[in-house]
């Protein structure tokens, strides 16, 4: 397991501050690794939410079934409202997520 990391709920409209471990999304008892693009910060409610919802989770891609293969692209952020969009990291992105987080 990756050492525990600060970053920002992924899900939009939320943006609560996250410290700890990131959640997998492919579950690591179903063989989920500790690479990147299979780890997203999520807040202790969302976190909560996924696991009591995996159906839904299902379909934004933040958990991923048993039988699928593990993800390749990472995920920054999610709408209950529509179907995730995996986002390019851009520099600009980067540094404003880094600049929220020291406000």
């Amino acid at each position: 397991m990756k050492k525990k990391r600060i970053g920002v709920c992924v899900f939009e409209k939320c943006g609560s501050f996250v410290y700890g471990w990131p959640h997998h999304r492919k579950l690591q008892s179903q063989g989920g690794s500790d690479n990147d693009a299979n780890l997203v910060d999520v807040c202790f409610e969302h976190h909560n939410w996924l696991h009591a919802n995996p159906k839904k989770a299902s379909e934004l891609g933040l958990i991923i079934l048993d039988n699928e293969p593990e993800p390749t692209e990472k995920i920054l952020k999610v709408s209950l409202f529509k179907k995730r969009v995996p986002i390019k990291p851009t520099n600009a992105l980067i540094e404003a997520q880094v600049e929220r987080l020291l406000l």
